[in-house]
Formats: C-alpha cells, sequence, structure tokens
C-alpha cells in the first residue's frame, strides 16, 4: 500500500474546496500509467499527486482526478468519481407512452428523482413511472456496467442541463424487464438490499 503523500498549502486548499478527504489523495509520483491506474483501482481515491504540472494550463497545483485530468481545469471530473463510488440506488423507469426504458442512479429519495424526470419531461416525455430500483454500492460502475450490456438498444437524447444543450445516454428501446434481468446480474455479485416499487410496471 503507498504511502499518502504530503500535501502543500495550495494542494490542501484545493482538496477542502472539493471535498477531498487526505487520505483519498494517491502518491503517484514515480508510477508508469498501468501502475497508476492499478493502485487508483485498488482503493478508495479522489485524486492523485503525480509530481508534474499541468501542461495545457500550467497550473502547478500537482492534484490530478483519478481519470488523469487537473483538478483546477476539470473538477467536475472529481464529483462524477464521487458518484461513481458512492452507495445509493440504481433504478428503472418506464414510459407507456414512448415504450422507452430508462435507468439511472440517485443518492436521493427515489420518489424525488421520479417526480423530477416527470417535471423535466426527460426524453420529451412525463409519464416515467417506477420499474424497479434497487441499493448498491459503487452505483455510478454498476450503472456504466448496465449501459454497456444495454448498449444495442441506447436511444441518445437531447437534454437541456445548466441552459446547454446535451446527450444524455440513459434511454434504451427494450422493455424494463430486460433491463431488469441485466442488473439483478450485476446486483447478485454485490451484498445489496433489492426492493420493489408497491406496483411495478409490467
Amino acid at each position: 500500500m503507498r504511502k499518502i503523500p504530503s500535501l502543500n498549502a495550495a494542494q490542501k486548499a484545493l482538496a477542502i474546496k472539493h471535498g477531498i478527504l487526505h487520505s483519498q489523495v494517491l502518491d503517484a509520483r514515480g508510477l508508469t500509467f498501468k501502475e497508476r491506474k492499478a493502485a487508483l483501482a485498488a482503493g478508495s481515491y479522489l485524486a492523485a499527486v503525480h509530481g508534474r504540472e499541468c501542461c495545457a494550463n500550467g497550473h502547478t497545483t500537482d492534484l490530478w482526478s483519478t481519470s488523469g485530468h487537473c483538478v483546477v481545469c476539470h473538477p467536475q471530473n472529481v464529483q462524477m468519481q464521487k458518484k461513481h463510488s458512492a452507495s445509493g440506488l440504481v433504478y428503472i423507469a418506464c414510459s407507456a407512452r414512448t415504450k422507452l426504458t430508462k435507468i439511472g442512479i440517485t443518492e436521493d429519495e427515489i420518489d424525488c428523482r421520479i417526480g423530477y424526470l416527470r417535471s423535466q419531461s426527460y426524453a420529451g416525455t412525463d409519464d416515467w413511472k417506477l420499474y424497479f430500483c434497487a441499493s448498491a454500492h459503487e452505483i455510478g460502475k454498476v450503472e456504466g456496467a448496465l449501459k454497456l450490456q444495454l448498449q444495442v438498444f441506447k436511444v441518445p437524447t437531447p437534454q437541456l442541463r445548466a441552459l446547454e444543450w446535451k446527450t444524455s445516454h440513459e434511454v434504451f428501446s427494450c422493455l424494463p424487464s430486460k433491463a431488469k434481468r441485466e442488473l439483478q446480474k450485476l446486483l447478485d455479485k454485490q451484498p445489496i438490499h433489492r426492493r420493489r416499487p408497491s406496483s411495478p410496471e409490467t
């Protein structure tokens, strides 16, 4: 196990700003790309010290996200990693009107999340209903694996986020029962407490 690096004042301030604990910083100095990737995967890290400055913008803070990006330039990557590693709910929602299935994750109450999808007319419809959800560890990793299993059914969907149109990859043209079967295979690999909605859609 590698030592936790000593952080200078600038690194400490940046870590505190983005909610990174000292123990979540890997000392990756002297490691090859392959070694660094393996070390990050083996621990619960959110950032790393590489021993070099940012080439793009010359930042000398030397604090990098697990994806290898400067935290000053790309702070959103730290938040994405937090979400990836968090415990919470993986859910499957369905729309009777469009015959589409949505998969997603949330750390909030599931009713709030489904209500949000309806209020935003996600993927052009406001009739989303919860089909299935389950609590899990590393919900972002589970969601990513599920998307990979369903990629042949993927329906790229334009979504307005922070006043900018972006493409969402969380909607699929398969039956929700298909998504549920694939999700259960993934969840069987970790200890979970599965939960069904009181009136699941079929």
